[in-house]
Order: structure tokens, then sequence, then C-alpha cells
């Protein structure tokens, strides 16, 4: 299976909640992303990618550089596809 990151940077107050932590959306979007190019990566004859469903569990993301590393967490139909995030204390 191919190795596959991507890495956010955050440079503004704005995005930072009250308990200085990431906002979830900017990981939930984080997310969607990596597991889409990596699924068209991955895929033999996928030109595009759709969401069908996203959900988040725990809070790692730290602050500065959150980073999504997704992989596949089953492929029949559709391709479904996980994502561990981390955080600037990897």
């Amino acid at each position: 299976m191919a190795e596959f990151a991507m890495t956010m940077s955050v440079s503004r107050p704005e995005v930072v909640n009250n308990a200085g932590a990431l906002q979830g959306g900017l990981i939930a979007t984080l997310v969607d992303v990596a597991g889409g190019e990596f699924g068209l990566d991955i895929s033999r004859t996928a030109t595009t990618m759709t969401t069908a469903n996203l959900g988040r569990t725990g809070d790692r993301s730290g602050r500065a550089r959150p980073q999504a590393v997704p992989d596949v967490a089953h492929r029949r139909r559709a391709m479904v596809m996980r994502a561990t995030i981390y955080g600037d204390r990897r």
C-alpha cells in the first residue's frame, strides 16, 4: 500500500478555539481532502471521489501543523478511508 500524508499550515489565531485546539471543521476538511487524494492515488479506475459520510472521533489536532495520514479501511463497492491526525507533538 502506498504511503501518503497531507499537512496543513495554521497561521491565523481565528482558526483556534477557546481550548487552544484547531477548529474541528478545518480538521474535517483536512481529513476529507487527504482521504480523497489518497484514494485517487491508489485507485486504478477512479478519476473523481465523492464523500458520502464523514465522521470524526478524538482530538489530537494540536495547533501548528496538523497532518492527516489516511489509509483504506476497506474497499468493496465503495472505498472507505480513515485518517489519523497528528498535531505538533507527533
